[in-house]
């Protein structure tokens, strides 16, 4: 067993020119073991310049692809299926330019998944750090600046070890950390974007939950003690902070006229998965995906209710 040419890291990219370039010196930097494909929506030239010649980065072994503009989510969905389905490793891992992976980390989640084939997606612990800008530079938490924090523990995490894909679902609603970042075997990651690509999904944060629930229907998710990531907080321009700018908390997306499409996208596409894998009827299934996001979305929706109640009393 080869380990280390087993798995592709398929790093995510659009016009974020310093952090992509800090990641690619540091791979460069460690001689990355691993194959990386870098998969670029974005339109800044200055990165197709530096990536599309591999004389910048000696110690990298890495693909550049020039996608379309990822001007919309569905572009962004097309890319990564795309980009998957160019992957000739067992194993692949995602990540964007704010992270770095460790590569025993890495390294050790390969071995638990080519010995626990029940297993669909392995990680380890992510830690996380912070860095404070120049003097002379006012942006937040930059790629560059003059000290850098950490922190351990980003993540909590449960170990994904139900019997069935329904238990597993459950547990995953219950204490949802995604496995976004985790590796994962290529051709169940690769289903899981195709059906992501296909119902073409508006809110970002249910397609995360969607891309996860799938993985862990497909096997047991597995967490280990190693440090497998550390990941940059606050970093500009996350799809994440952009999605919250633009359309609210969770109660506001809730209230958006797409989000009834969406969630019964969501829903069809995970209770089919639990039907298929568990031998249960799609209605029976399809009630555990609606118990499962109350418990899920629960919580936030009644601390925002709380806030905002406290907000009216102050006001009065």
């Amino acid at each position: 067993m080869d380990i280390d040419r087993s798995l592709t890291v398929l790093l995510i990219i659009k016009d974020r020119v310093p952090y992509t370039l800090r990641w690619m010196a540091y791979a460069d930097k460690i001689c990355f073991p691993f194959k990386i494909l870098v998969a670029d929506g974005g339109k800044d030239e200055r990165v197709s310049e530096k990536l599309s010649k591999q004389a910048n980065f000696p110690n990298a072994n890495y693909k550049y692809i020039q996608y379309p503009y990822d001007q919309t989510y569905s572009y962004l969905y097309a890319k990564m299926a795309d980009a998957l389905s160019k992957v000739d490793t067992p194993f692949v891992a995602v990540t964007d330019d704010a992270c770095f992976y460790i590569v025993n980390g890495l390294r050790r989640s390969i071995e638990f998944l080519y010995t626990h084939q029940d297993y669909s997606a392995c990680g380890g612990n992510i830690g996380s750090f912070s860095i404070w800008p120049d003097n002379n530079d006012g942006q937040l938490n930059p790629a560059h600046g003059e000290e850098v924090h950490f922190f351990s523990n980003m993540y909590r995490y449960q170990q994904l070890t139900g019997e069935t894909a329904g238990t597993r679902v459950a547990s995953h609603f219950a204490l949802f950390s995604p496995t976004y970042y985790d590796i994962h075997r290529i051709e169940q990651l690769g289903s899981c974007f195709n059906v992501l690509k296909e119902i073409d999904l508006k809110d970002i944060f249910l397609a995360e939950l969607l891309t996860s629930l799938l993985t862990i229907c497909a096997g047991k998710g597995r967490r280990l003690d190693d440090l497998y990531m550390l990941r940059q907080t606050k970093n500009r321009g996350s799809s994440a902070g952009d999605h919250r700018k633009k359309w609210g908390d969770e109660f506001d997306r809730m209230l958006l006229e797409s989000w009834s499409d969406d969630f019964a996208k969501f829903e069809y596409a995970i209770a089919s998965a639990i039907r298929d894998k568990d031998g249960i009827s799609f209605d029976d299934a399809r009630s555990q995906i609606k118990k499962g996001y109350r418990m899920h979305i629960a919580p936030s929706i009644v601390k925002l209710l709380l806030n905002q109640n406290a907000e009216v009393k102050q006001s009065v």
